[in-house]
């Protein structure tokens, strides 16, 4: 048993025991939890607490009936020579060259970060119109083609380092949240009975939302740094 979270209007606890979720001691759903969130209701211990939840309400709503979705995916020295001189007035000389080339050399790194921090925000953004596209409402083959896009270029991108493999992760597993909800509502269409389950759907791009969301707080943390 663990206390997941707390309904911050009137103190219940959200309870995790044995694959079920409860607040005050009733059973709740996922889909409800998801609801107290979106309202702003839920009050999480952490961050950590919150993406495990919308990991659970993922892989709940997979089990509930599998959807084949699309795949996840998935240094320079610098040197510096240190001259000693006897006279003056070449160390001096010596000094200011030394000053020149580590200025130079801070300017191309800035340089350089700044690129790949525009170049992850060009991956970013791809995976930031597949959300946007849900929330104005879009027709299953543009969505499909949406997804597809933003997983073409997360797949292409390669991380310069850890930071921006952090942020990369959060896209990564959004977009598999993005893809089990093409495949779900695919698969409701093209079924016998021509419907979709809008619940499993809802949990899909809810659970994507907030990885979309999370990667952008990385994100803009890698551009300040």
């Amino acid at each position: 048993m663990k206390q997941v979270a707390t309904i911050s209007t009137n103190g219940a606890e959200v309870i995790f025991d044995e694959g079920v979720f409860s607040v005050g001691g009733e059973g709740a759903r996922i889909e409800q939890l998801i609801d107290y969130d979106k309202l702003g209701v839920l009050t999480w211990p952490s961050e950590d607490m919150k993406r495990w939840f919308y990991e659970i309400a993922a892989a709940a709503a997979a089990t509930a009936q599998p959807a084949s979705g699309a795949p996840p995916v998935s240094r320079r020295p610098l040197w510096i020579a240190l001259i000693v001189i006897a006279l003056l007035a070449v160390v001096g000389v010596a000094v200011g060259l030394v000053v020149m080339a580590q200025n130079r050399a801070a300017t191309e790194t800035a340089a350089q970060r700044a690129s790949q921090a525009a170049e992850l925000r060009s991956v970013y953004e791809k995976v930031v119109a597949v959300d946007s596209a849900v929330s104005v409402g879009i027709n299953q083959r543009d969505y499909s083609a949406e997804v597809q896009d933003a997983r073409a270029a997360v797949d292409a991108y390669s991380p310069p380092d850890a930071a921006a493999t952090a942020v990369v992760d959060n896209l990564d597993s959004a977009l598999a949240s993005y893809s089990l909800a093409a495949s779900e509502w695919n698969a409701g269409i093209v079924s016998s009975y021509g419907s979709v389950d809008k619940s499993k759907l809802q949990t899909y791009w809810a659970t994507a939302g907030y990885l979309v969301e999370s990667a952008g707080e990385k994100l803009e943390s890698y551009e300040s740094d």
